[in-house]
């Protein structure tokens, strides 16, 4: 069995290990991606501009032009 020094050098030794693999795998990607074109973002429909062209404007009501009662 192993002592508690050993047991924890062997799990430094192995999270050292698995970052190292993280960094490759994490620069690989970057490295593919940068090879590809560039996505444009899509154009978002019904934004508040559009909804507002598309409303009608409602008639006056000549209750309200007279203001509040009282």
């Amino acid at each position: 069995m192993f002592g508690r020094v050993k047991i924890s050098l062997l799990l430094g030794f192995t999270f050292a290990a698995y970052n190292l693999d993280r960094v490759r795998s994490f620069r690989a990607k970057q490295a593919e991606l940068a090879g590809q074109p560039k996505r444009r973002a899509k154009r978002r429909l019904g934004t508040w501009r559009d909804c507002m062209a598309n409303q009608e404007t409602p008639p006056e009501d000549e209750t309200e032009a007279e203001g509040p009662p009282g």
